[in-house]
């Protein structure tokens, strides 16, 4: 039985972590001009799937008591909603407001790769790609263990489709902002961090935007509004996605490629 319990969780693990690796084989053929190692993207993705998760769990923890306290203070909730508020909460405004910072911050720690504007984009798909990778292993265990293999390797490949591009489109955005600041700052231009806060926003609000979407059952109940909202993730996704995979490709041909010193 043991065995058994344990094979079915290296099977989900490895369903989690396969299609991030190979995402990042096809991120990295979007530039053509000073490509970036796949060493240095595995490293990006390993910071995303560690320092970044740890990092957000621990911010997760102080705002979710804040935030919730305050609504309950400003707005009388039914104790039979306070379940489905907290949840809410937690999805739509906390997560939002904690995972893309911590991802932002350790995208920060490759900053020293971040040459040209796109090497935001492309370090950002990283990063999120691995912060996706570690909650997909620990929501696969998780429904693993109540819901059996099969539905754990079902939710990983959803996730995988969906909320995997979604975490690394967001760090992407932030990471646009990020090589900015760097870029301007290597070429002798006046720019601070700050510059890079609106791109930070714009990232907290498409995840916002997602987990609104994710939600919408908690909402409207399990009804036609709620399970068209909840399709609508699909072309938001793969719309940012295709818009990030464009804007890559444009910077990477934009400028001659003139290897630095």
């Amino acid at each position: 039985m043991l065995v058994s319990e344990i094979l079915s969780l290296a099977l989900v693990g490895g369903a989690s972590m396969v299609p991030p690796v190979l995402y990042l084989v096809w991120v990295r053929g979007w530039e053509v001009c000073r490509r970036e190692s796949l060493k240095d993207l595995y490293k990006a993705l390993a910071i995303g799937g560690t320092f970044s998760v740890l990092l957000a769990i621990m911010m997760s923890t102080v705002f979710n008591t804040l935030f919730y306290g305050l609504f309950r203070i400003v707005i009388p909730v039914p104790m039979e909603m306070e379940a489905d508020l907290g949840l809410l909460i937690s999805v739509v405004l906390v997560a939002p407001l904690v995972e893309e910072p911590a991802k932002l911050i350790g995208l920060g720690l490759m900053k020293g790769k971040i040459r040209e504007l796109e090497d935001g984009l492309v370090y950002g798909m990283a990063t999120g790609f691995g912060f996706a990778l570690t909650e997909n292993i620990i929501y696969g265990w998780e429904e693993l263990l109540y819901g059996g293999l099969l539905s754990g390797l079902a939710l990983v490949a959803f996730r995988s489709a969906l909320s995997s591009f979604l975490h690394a489109s967001a760090t992407a955005v932030s990471g646009l902002g990020l090589s900015k600041w760097v870029v301007t700052g290597l070429s002798g231009g006046r720019a601070t961090l700050l510059n890079a806060m609106p791109y930070l926003g714009a990232a907290i609000a498409l995840h916002a935007t997602y987990n609104s979407l994710s939600s919408s059952s908690i909402l409207f109940g399990p009804n036609l509004a709620a399970g068209i909202l909840s399709l609508m993730i699909v072309p938001l996704v793969y719309s940012v996605l295709n818009k990030i995979r464009r804007m890559t490709k444009d910077l990477d041909r934009r400028f001659p490629c003139i290897e630095f010193q």
